[in-house]
């Protein structure tokens, strides 16, 4: 009596009678390291949603400047940055080897079998292929996907928008021909005039809460000083408003003020700190859009400009659209009104209609976003549809008088 091996075959290794090679592929073919991965991955993912991510950190840094040393440690470990961090990136690797392997066998399997067997070895192996595409598709939108903001005054033309404070190029332009807004008609008039009857500076030291109420009049002056762990760091604090302006647009000139209404009301306020000046705009509508951001010892004050329009009423919006235009240098390559779930989309970009402001109706803003992932991820949907089809609808059964074998070392 034999053992079941032949005699003339090689000598095998290890106690599994695999060689290392063999017992690596099977082990990264198995279930129980396909699931290990994808559990690891599901936390990676809920860590990335609790922990501030990318733009975030510095928002809470300004608001919890105490946590610096908190954030550096997590940044060191990539927490900060799950998505686009080594680690996140090598356990997509690894689930991609597994599903690659996996993939492999089953094409084998296809080409041995015959019939029925064949059928479901064909659909089990699309089914991971269409798991490959999706977590391709994924890949590709994390690394050369795009989001970002245009904002956009009626008759401007940008080849460029914002992305988490970068300014990314487009490689044609947008013009924003008309913006139009549409209310209920039951609503106040749209065109009225609005003028600021309250408006004040408050500054905040978030790691002691204690805070100032100042007058936001151009030339105002106050010596803040500061307590707790910030003041032995940095000591007193010079602060001065240098230029207001109800209307802030920013133009070839530099900052400017379009007109007298409140549309978009800044406030420039200058900081000196140990001999560092440092000046920041503050926007009263936008006030987590801080242009030049506090550095040095301002960075632990918080700075708020509140402004309190008298406003005869707002309207009740029904609907807003732009008419845009893409320009290939001087050409009017495409155009089309875009309103909310009815986008632009051109060179790979789609520009979706995301936003106004009350208090100027020729303003208008625009996402942005470029995902090259897409067509992959729904060719992956595709085949994940005619792989399950297969697999339980077409061939749900093994060949008759064969029994169905059970292999749990692979993921089925």
């Amino acid at each position: 009596m034999t053992d079941g091996r032949d005699p003339a075959s090689p000598v095998q290794t290890g106690r599994s009678g695999k060689a290392p090679l063999g017992r690596l592929i099977a082990l990264l073919a198995s279930v129980s390291f396909a699931s290990s991965v994808v559990a690891a991955l599901a936390v990676a993912c809920v860590i990335g949603t609790l922990l501030p991510q990318g733009e975030e950190v510095a928002r809470y840094l300004r608001k919890n400047p105490g946590g610096m040393a908190r954030m550096e440690r997590l940044d060191f470990l990539g927490l900060t940055h799950v998505f686009s961090c080594w680690w996140f990136l090598a356990l997509l690797g690894l689930l991609a080897l597994s599903l690659t392997i996996c993939t492999f066998r089953r094409g084998r399997a296809a080409l041995k079998s015959k019939g029925r067997a064949r059928g479901r070895a064909i659909g089990s192996m699309l089914t991971h292929i269409s798991l490959l595409l999706v977590l391709a598709g994924g890949v590709m939108r994390g690394v050369f996907g795009e989001r970002g903001q245009m904002p956009l005054h009626e008759g401007d033309t940008k080849a460029e928008f914002v992305e988490d404070g970068t300014t990314v190029a487009l490689p044609f332009s947008i013009h924003l021909v008309k913006f139009e807004l549409e209310v209920h008609s039951e609503s106040p008039a749209v065109e009225r005039k609005a003028r600021i009857i309250d408006e004040r500076l408050l500054v905040k030291q978030p790691e002691t809460g204690r805070q100032w109420k100042l007058s936001s009049k151009v030339g105002t002056e106050k010596r803040l000083k500061l307590k707790g762990g910030a003041a032995g760091a940095t000591g007193p604090i010079e602060l001065r408003v240098v230029r207001k302006v109800a209307d802030f647009v920013v133009d070839t000139r530099g900052v400017a003020n379009r007109s007298d209404e409140p549309r978009n009301p800044a406030l420039l306020v200058e900081t000196v700190a140990g001999g560092v000046t440092n000046q920041q705009w503050l926007f009263a509508f936008h006030p987590d859009f801080n242009m030049h951001g506090a550095d040095g010892a301002a960075s632990v004050l918080d700075f708020r400009y509140e402004v309190k329009v008298d406003d005869p009423g707002k309207p009740q919006v029904k609907d807003y659209k732009s008419t845009l235009q893409v320009l290939d240098g001087t050409n009017v390559v495409v155009a089309k009104t875009i309103e909310v779930n009815a986008p632009l989309r051109y060179g790979g970009y789609t520009f979706y209609q995301s936003g106004f402001n009350p208090q100027d109706l020729k303003w208008t803003s625009l996402q942005v976003v470029r995902d090259p992932g897409v067509p992959v991820v729904y060719a992956g949907f595709l085949f994940m549809i005619i792989g399950l089809a297969a697999v339980f609808y077409l061939y749900p059964q093994a060949p008759p008088g064969r029994p169905r074998r059970s292999n749990t070392s692979e993921v089925e």
